[in-house]
C-alpha cells in the first residue's frame, strides 16, 4: 500500500543513513547463548491449561450445533471432542484475552490428534471479544494449524503447531500489532471429525519478539539495502537534497515474503511541479542472525582472550585469586575474609551500534558482604583501580541489595539481584571495540568460591 509523507527541506538534511538495528544477541556458556524466547516472558498467563482459568469455551457456528462438540480442560491439557460422529456442525472454539503493545509477536502451541478428516483448526487474534454461535475471525489468522484440504496428508500429528508444513506463511504463527490494548486470542476448530482421539492442545506461548528483527529506517542514498523477514517498514524514503519542501510517495514493501523488491518514490516539489523517480532495491532475506554469542570463548574452553586483573589496589594482592581451567572460571580466597579481595575478569569485543544482551552461569554459596557487577566501556580496564566502564551492564549478586540470594546456582539475569526492567541489556551508540568485565569483592567469596 501506498504511503505519503511531507517533508521541509531542513528535515530533509537532518536524516542520516541507518541501518537495521543489531539483532538481539545473548553472551556465553558460563557467559552463555540463550533464544530471546526463552527469556521473555509467556504474554499468556495460563498457556499450560492448569485448569479453565482464563479460558472460554464458546460455540463457532449456532445454538443448533450445542452437543456436537464439547471442549474439555483438564489434566493440563485442553481437548476438542464430539459428542455426535461426523456431523459437520460441530465448530467449536476456546480463547482468551492478553494485553498486546506495538509489535512483532511470535505464537505456538502444541498439537496431538490422529485420523481426523475434512477438519480444520485455525487460530484468529483481535480486539474485539468472541461472541456464543458466531465464528470469530478477529482482525487477522494468527497460524492456520491443521485442515484436510489444504494440508491433506497431516491427518495424524504431534508437534509444535508452527512445525505442522500447514501454514504456507512465512513466519508460521507470527503477527503484528499496531494498536496497545487488550487481545482475543482464539483456537477454533470444526468440520466433520475430530478423529480417533480427538484434538488435543497444550503450552500455549505468545511472545513479544520484535527486537530480534530488524526494522527498516529511514535512508538516504544507499541504492541497495538487505532486511530479514518480517522487519517493520517505516519508510525506505530517499530525500532530496534541494531547498524546497518535497512530496514522497512510496510503495511499502511485503516483508513477510523473502525476494527482491524495487521501490520507486516520486519526489515533488509542494506545487507537484518537476517530478522525480528514485528507486531503491530492497532484498529481504530469508533467514536473519539469530543470537550468536560476540564472545570468542565466552565457555571459558582455556584463559584465551582473558584477562585477570585486581580491581583494588597493591595492597590486595594475594588475598584473592582468579582461576581459569575446566571450562569455567572461579573466584576464590587465599586469605578468609577481608575486605580488600576485588578481582575482574575482562574480554574485549567489536561492537556494531544498537542494543545488546548478556548473560553468563553463576554458581555459589553461603558468600557474605560480596558483590558481584559487569561492567562494559570503551577504556581498557587497568590493574589495582575499580572498572565502571562505559555503563554497568548487570548487578549480579548484592548481599546488601539482595542479602536473600546468599547462595544460588543458574542465569545471572534470573537472579533477581538486578532491579532493572531487562537485566543485562544494555545499548551501544558508537561502533568500536569495547572491554567487557566481571568484578567481584568486598567480604568473603563464600564455601565453594
Amino acid at each position: 500500500m501506498g504511503k505519503s509523507t511531507r517533508l521541509c527541506s531542513n528535515q530533509a538534511h537532518s536524516y542520516r543513513l541507518f541501518y537495521s538495528y543489531i539483532f538481539f544477541m545473548m553472551l556465553g556458556a558460563i557467559f552463555s547463548t540463550q533464544s530471546i524466547a526463552d527469556e521473555a516472558p509467556n504474554l499468556i498467563s495460563n498457556g499450560g491449561f492448569d485448569d479453565a482459568s482464563g479460558w472460554t469455551v464458546v460455540s463457532q457456528y449456532g445454538p443448533d450445533v450445542d452437543g456436537n462438540g464439547v471442549v474439555t480442560i483438564e489434566n493440563g491439557t485442553a481437548t476438542f471432542s464430539e459428542t455426535v460422529a461426523g456431523s459437520w456442525t460441530k465448530h467449536m472454539g476456546i480463547y482468551t484475552s492478553v494485553q498486546l503493545e506495538p509489535g512483532i509477536y511470535q505464537f505456538d502451541m502444541d498439537m496431538d490428534y490422529a485420523d481426523i478428516n475434512e477438519l480444520w483448526g485455525e487460530v484468529y487474534i483481535g480486539k474485539s471479544e468472541p461472541q456464543a454461535n458466531s465464528e470469530y475471525s478477529g482482525d487477522h489468522q494468527v497460524i492456520k494449524a491443521y485442515n484436510s484440504w489444504d494440508c491433506s496428508s497431516i491427518i495424524t500429528y504431534s508437534g509444535k503447531a508452527s512445525e505442522s508444513g500447514c501454514d504456507s506463511s512465512a513466519n508460521p504463527g507470527q503477527f503484528t500489532i499496531s494498536e496497545s490494548g487488550i487481545y482475543y486470542l482464539l483456537f477454533r476448530s470444526g468440520a466433520n471429525t475430530y478423529g480417533s482421539k480427538g484434538v488435543i492442545l497444550d503450552n500455549w506461548t505468545l511472545f513479544n519478539v520484535s527486537d530480534t528483527f530488524a526494522p527498516i529506517i529511514s535512508l538516504k542514498g544507499a541504492e541497495t539495502i538487505s532486511v530479514y523477514l518480517n522487519s517493520i517498514y517505516t519508510d525506505l524514503g530517499a530525500i532530496t537534497d534541494s531547498g524546497e519542501e518535497v512530496v514522497i510517495d512510496s510503495s511499502a514493501v511485503d516483508t513477510s515474503k523473502a525476494g527482491t523488491y524495487i521501490v520507486t518514490y516520486n519526489a515533488t516539489d509542494s506545487d507537484d511541479n518537476d517530478a522525480t523517480q528514485i528507486t531503491r532495491t530492497v532484498n529481504v532475506e530469508s533467514s536473519y542472525v539469530e543470537n550468536v554469542s560476540l564472545l570468542t570463548n565466552g565457555s571459558f574452553d582455556d584463559s584465551t582472550g582473558w584477562t585477570v586483573v585486581n580491581q583494588y589496589g597493591t595492597d590486595v594482592d594475594g588475598n584473592g585469586v582468579v582461576t581459569i581451567n575446566d571450562g569455567k572460571v572461579t573466584f576464590s580466597e587465599t586469605v578468609a575474609g577481608p575486605w580488600t579481595k576485588h578481582m575482574g575478569i575482562y574480554t574485549s569485543v567489536q561492537l556494531a551500534s544498537g542494543k545488546y544482551q548478556f548473560d553468563m552461569h553463576l554458581d555459589y554459596a553461603d558468600i557474605d558482604g560480596l558483590w558481584g557487577e559487569v561492567y562494559v566501556g570503551k577504556d581498557e580496564p587497568q590493574a589495582n583501580s575499580e572498572y565502571f566502564g562505559d555503563q554497568r551492564v548487570l548487578r549480579a549478586f548484592d548481599t546488601s541489595s539482595c542479602p536473600s540470594v546468599t547462595t544460588y546456582s543458574g542465569k545471572a539475569i534470573a537472579s533477581g539481584c538486578d532491579s532493572a526492567a531487562t537485566p543485562g541489556q544494555f545499548a551501544i551508540s558508537e561502533p568500536g571495540t569495547y572491554y567487557l568485565l566481571f568484578r567481584s569483592g568486598a567480604n568473603t567469596y563464600g564455601t565453594k568460591g
